[in-house]
């Protein structure tokens, strides 16, 4: 009887040798494309320099919006 670890920390008494092919196998853990408007929430226009993807959350983020927002964290806490 062998132990197959199931990602749980534990084990799983088992005496089966069956391998169980996954179809889509190649497809796990790819991101899927992410889709860009023209324009940010805030009318911006989203070009390549003005866009950054950000993989793990699967979404974009305009970069003049990123700025205004650090300028405005930046002032308050400039002025308490």
């Amino acid at each position: 009887m062998d132990n197959v670890a199931n990602g749980s920390g534990g084990a799983i008494a088992t005496n089966s040798t069956l391998v169980i092919p996954f179809s889509r196998a190649d497809r796990r853990g790819k991101s899927a494309g992410i889709e860009v408007p023209d324009h940010c929430g805030n009318g911006h226009r989203l070009t390549v320099g003005n866009v950054r993807i950000d993989h793990r959350e699967r979404r974009w983020r305009c970069r003049r919006c990123g700025n205004d927002r650090a300028a405005a964290f930046r002032d308050r806490q400039r002025t308490g």
